[in-house]
């Protein structure tokens, strides 16, 4: 499931990446950290609720669309209602007077976030994947 950027937000994030390139991999290096970490302990699902968020806004939201349009993560999709694919949220509480969802993710690959992880200067320890 390969997810297709608008053409207005692919210029967004490129000029973040440009701007804020060592903010935007920073985040997506923590991010994907937290995804490998959570299913090493048998926990396939993670959001941006799982790593601190980065300094700038917009960070997140390109960080998980690049992702997603790189095969390295893909939306928790829960159901299809009335031609509507609703995907999997959970509530992040960041002010205990106002409740915010934040979308749930599960990594696509594995080994493209490993390789991500090591094209960044992060050091990665490769699991052996158990065949059933």
């Amino acid at each position: 499931m390969s997810t297709t950027i608008d053409p207005e937000l692919q210029s967004a994030i490129t000029k973040q990446v440009h701007w804020k390139s060592a903010e935007y991999f920073d985040y997506a290096c923590r991010l994907l950290m937290a995804a490998l970490a959570k299913l090493d302990t048998g926990a396939d699902r993670f959001s941006a609720a799982d790593c601190d968020p980065p300094a700038s806004s917009g960070i997140a939201g390109a960080v998980f669309k690049s992702l997603c349009a790189l095969d390295i993560i893909q939306p928790v999709l829960l159901s299809v209602v009335s031609g509507l694919v609703m995907s999997a949220v959970q509530e992040r509480v960041k002010n205990p007077n106002r409740k915010a969802y934040v979308g749930v993710y599960r990594l696509r690959s594995r080994s493209l976030a490993e390789a991500f992880l090591r094209r960044h200067q992060q050091t990665v320890e490769p699991k052996q994947t158990a065949f059933l």
